[in-house]
């Protein structure tokens, strides 16, 4: 499965499960609980890629994970996140 394919399912998944609301601030914090794990997740194979990459590739995934990574805290702190600020980081 490709990456872009991987992204496109985990989105459609994400709003199918009404996940997507919970970026918004809307969902209950179960939901929100949800979206956190699924992002940590995510972060965690951006760090595995990294570690099998060198040079600017690499760099590129860690740039990618240190802004998911603010972004989950962000969530954690209960901060209102637009789902478009989510697409470009999974991609």
């Amino acid at each position: 499965m490709t990456r872009s394919t991987m992204v496109a399912a985990f989105v459609a998944a994400l709003f199918a499960t009404g996940l997507g609301g919970a970026a918004l601030g809307a969902g209950t914090p179960r939901d929100q609980q949800a979206l956190i794990g699924t992002l940590e997740q995510h972060s965690k194979r951006l760090a595995d890629a990294a570690r099998n990459t060198k040079g600017g590739p690499q760099q590129e995934l860690l740039l990618r994970r240190a802004r998911l990574r603010s972004l989950i805290d962000r969530l954690q702190k209960g901060e209102q996140i637009d789902p478009s600020e989510i697409d470009p980081l999974l991609r």
